[in-house]
């Protein structure tokens, strides 16, 4: 899987405890090749929508991590951040990005802050497939300190 690059503003967001990782409805949205990822400028869901998917196999808004951990890792002064690889069958859509984000809940995406992204460097094109994005077993996102 290509690498994640972390949102300016997920960072704080992270550290001041604004996003929890576990307790909160974390979700994946896939975004087309019209998306340009601003890891600066990007910071809520309602900039980046217009470009999400759409077609068989895919429901707006994406899907939602399932058990998602945080880990302290002592020896390698890491947080890891985990959860369960997800799954679409069924796909019929074609994307470029993989966003994942902070469901807030309101009726407009505007306070769903966006976490990170992955650019898998071109068009991924399904047809009647099954997407899988698996996880690296040293976590989706990993945040050192000394």
């Amino acid at each position: 899987m290509a690498s994640i690059k972390l949102f300016a503003a997920s960072v704080g967001d992270l550290l001041a405890g604004n996003i929890d990782w576990v307790d909160d409805d974390i979700y994946v949205m896939l975004l087309t090749s019209g998306y340009t990822p601003d890891q600066e400028a990007d910071s809520f869901v309602s900039g980046i929508d217009a470009d999400e998917v759409s077609g068989a196999g895919y429901t707006a808004g994406g899907k939602q991590l399932t058990t998602p951990t945080a880990t302290l890792d002592s020896p390698s002064h890491t947080w890891v951040y985990t959860a369960d690889d997800l799954v679409w069958a069924g796909c019929s859509f074609t994307f470029q990005y993989a966003v994942i984000y902070r469901l807030v809940g309101s009726a407009t995406p505007d306070d769903d802050n966006l976490i990170a992204y992955i650019d898998f460097g071109d068009d991924r094109v399904l047809s009647s497939e099954t997407l899988t994005l698996d996880w690296n077993a040293a976590g989706i996102i990993r945040l050192g300190y000394l």
